[in-house]
């Protein structure tokens, strides 16, 4: 399971891992093939995010630059995703080897102005001695202003904990330059866990506020199918608690992604 020291970690799948699951980003990204529209298929996205640092819930899981694939495949709102982490310099001692890789089942529906999703998460952590674990999460956003959002997660596998954040976000428009039309994206979020949880990835036996993350991107359209985003983030753990737990309560990290759907 994840703790403080985990996701700092040594890990144990081949680098063919990240290997696959970057040739999958790259034959979307490359393919000419139809649109979902025009197929009425399933719909395809991929993303590869280069960001300073991985931060997870507050933890800094590595200090050094990552490379972040991503790949999902939606129809009639079931969602299948993959999603992997590698560190790109030798500070865990696996550079260009995959040291995480998630896989994500969800289904997303609306009732009126609510969009609700359920789904299934099960986190493995190659290259390392410690069990992969597994969360249930459910989310429901209201469309309206500020866009609110709560997401509860329970593991229950290795760690048997909760954890919750609630979230806000708002877009603006940044008008058209040379037939482009970007978009600055902004949000927060505020993470709470029980006692198992925090015990789990921070050793503390109490419940309370874990993080908060500010992020601020920029949505730059490229094409119908492409876009990229360059962002950069802003992390603290809120519990006195947890801050004594760890060595830095906090990080500022920058990246960009580049998203390719169709």
């Amino acid at each position: 399971m994840r703790n403080v020291t985990v996701k700092g970690k040594t890990r144990k799948t081949a680098r063919w891992g990240m290997g696959m699951l970057l040739a999958a980003v790259a034959l979307v990204i490359l393919s000419s093939g139809a649109s979902a529209e025009e197929t009425k298929g399933p719909a395809v996205s991929a993303d590869v995010t280069v960001a300073s640092k991985y931060v997870w819930r507050g933890l800094r899981l590595t200090d050094d630059p990552v490379l972040q694939p991503s790949l999902t495949v939606d129809y009639k709102g079931l969602g299948l995703n993959v999603w992997g982490n590698t560190d790109l310099t030798d500070v865990n001692g696996t550079s260009g080897e995959i040291n995480e890789l998630d896989y994500t089942l969800s289904y997303s529906f609306s009732v009126d102005k609510v969009d609700l999703s359920i789904g299934v998460i099960q986190y493995t952590f190659p290259h390392t001695d410690f069990e992969p674990t597994t969360e249930i999460y459910g989310t429901a956003a209201l469309d309206v202003l500020l866009s609110p959002t709560v997401t509860i997660y329970w593991d229950t596998d290795e760690v048997g904990g909760v954890y919750g954040t609630l979230g806000i976000s708002h877009s603006f428009a940044l008008g058209e330059v040379r037939g482009i039309s970007p978009s600055l994206d902004l949000s927060g979020s505020i993470g709470y866990a029980t006692s198992n949880m925090n015990e789990g990835y921070y050793g503390v036996d109490s419940s309370g506020f874990v993080d908060l993350l500010l992020t601020a991107g920029l949505a730059i359209p490229i094409d119908e199918h492409l876009s990229f985003g360059p962002f950069v983030s802003f992390s603290q753990v809120v519990d006195s608690e947890l801050k004594d737990a760890v060595t830095d309560d906090n990080a500022t990290f920058f990246g960009a992604t580049l998203s390719f759907a169709f």
